[in-house]
């Protein structure tokens, strides 16, 4: 592709579906956020000419602080641009580019929230790069309904009709839309883009349909690119496990087989025992494992983080600065950094920064009937497509000896509880816990000690 390219990085989405998680794209895989990923694989690829990375007001500071400490070389290419009205959604955030952008270029415009393997936006830029081709946007089959974009498609692979969010049972087809955009025309871009006053949050996806009944007068076509590899986006917090598990099936493996990945610096008991027949265990600098220690591949262990005496880990990543205590068993779940736990159980959970589980804490992560967990996202009940489900747990969190905890449920952040308690439903923020007179409800108050 001759056309030298710039790129729009979305990174201004509030992640409010995301609650009690914040920044989604800033969660950290392997020592690495997703934005640092995104942002390495775009400036692996020829004719970038800029790269303009969009923020919110939140999140602004934070993001030029990872691109000064990652990207300093590349700065003179980087720019942070704010999305002042975020009910305009991507329209608005797209938009938020349009004095800085440079007229020649074509434009690449790519969401923090999908991540797919990293040779496919090479693949992408290259194919069906001919003068009758007005775009390309990427497509991917899906055997489940997702709550995003579709493409309706013609034998030749044009795309005919985008729909957002049809609703399940509703798709025109099984192919999502994957914010991998790219258009010849910037500026034919930005001027639809103005025209389109829709008030729901599709108003891009409306765009790009305008773009498709204009350009068919003129016999040019905006085409589906399929993309055939892992994929994984971020909407609801369960999806932080499939991230999770996007990073451990993506990993480069040694000749198909699995390792363990370790630094010379870390401490491992000759009585610990690290099984690699189901995946790859990555450890980081500073890492103690201590005696009888179990790890079950595919794990991540984060610097200077210690797995205790008989604990047992498996199909997790933990971040850094974590104490997985004696006799804890950690399943198929996310811990961030400085995580404690206790002679704990955690399962197919979700923990921000900085929470303490007291000793003999667990979490509920099957029902009786063995049925589908829905979470309450936003006073909506919403299918998880899983039939096990922990919890997701916002950061600075403190929780009491024995507490338990129903499968599928949110706790906000700076959020304490008494011991001995059944929390089974969502807990706002700032809530301080504690058992009420009458029987299996809770009492929550204003946490005033944070």
């Amino acid at each position: 592709m001759k056309q030298p390219i710039s790129v729009v990085l979305l990174c201004s989405g509030t992640s409010s579906r995301m609650f009690p998680f914040s920044n989604k794209f800033l969660f950290e895989f392997f020592g690495k956020s997703i934005f640092r990923y995104q942002l390495e694989i775009i400036l692996q690829q020829k004719n970038i000419h800029h790269i303009f990375v969009v923020t919110n007001k939140k999140n602004r500071t934070i993001i030029e602080s990872e691109i000064d400490q990652y990207f300093s070389s590349y700065q003179h290419k980087i720019t942070c641009t704010l999305q002042e009205n975020m009910s305009n959604g991507m329209k608005g955030g797209v938009l938020s580019v349009e004095k800085y952008f440079p007229k020649t270029d074509s434009i690449l415009i790519i969401s923090s929230n999908d991540m797919v393997e990293s040779w496919f936006l090479k693949d992408f830029l290259e194919k069906d790069t001919s003068s009758h081709i007005c775009g390309k946007l990427c497509g991917k089959t899906v055997d489940r309904y997702f709550p995003g974009g579709y493409l309706e498609i013609d034998s030749e692979e044009n795309v005919k009709k985008i729909i957002e969010k049809p609703g399940e049972g509703n798709e025109p087809s099984n192919l999502i839309n994957i914010v991998i955009h790219w258009f010849r025309d910037a500026s034919k871009i930005f001027h639809l883009l103005h025209t389109v006053n829709n008030t729901k949050d599709d108003a891009y996806e409306v765009m790009i349909q305008h773009l498709i009944d204009s350009e068919q007068q003129n016999n040019s076509s905006l085409r589906s690119i399929p993309y055939n590899g892992q994929w994984q986006a971020l909407k609801y917090p369960w999806h932080i496990l499939d991230m999770k598990d996007f990073f451990f099936t993506t990993q480069p493996n040694t000749k198909n087989t699995y390792t363990v990945y370790k630094p010379t610096d870390c401490f491992i008991s000759p009585n610990a025992v690290l099984n690699t027949e189901n995946g790859n265990i990555i450890i980081e600098k500073g890492v103690k494992i201590f005696d009888f220690a179990v790890i079950s591949g595919p794990c991540y262990i984060g610097k200077n983080s210690i797995i205790g005496n008989h604990s047992l880990l498996r199909e997790s990543h933990i971040g850094a600065n974590c104490c997985i205590g004696q006799g804890s068993e950690i399943a198929r779940s996310y811990l961030r950094n400085t995580v404690f736990t206790h002679q704990s159980y955690i399962g197919d959970s979700v923990v921000d920064n900085n929470v303490n589980f007291g000793a003999g804490c667990k979490t509920g992560n099957l029902r009786h009937d063995s049925g589908e967990i829905s979470v309450v996202v936003k006073n909506t009940r919403i299918k998880s497509g899983k039939n096990k489900l922990g919890i997701f747990c916002g950061s600075n969190a403190r929780f009491g000896i024995n507490s338990s905890f129903a499968p599928g449920i949110i706790i906000g952040k700076n959020c304490w509880s008494y011991p001995h308690l059944y929390i089974h439903k969502n807990i706002q923020e700032n809530a301080f816990i504690k058992p009420s007179k009458q029987s299996l409800t809770l009492d929550i108050q204003t946490n005033t000690k944070i």
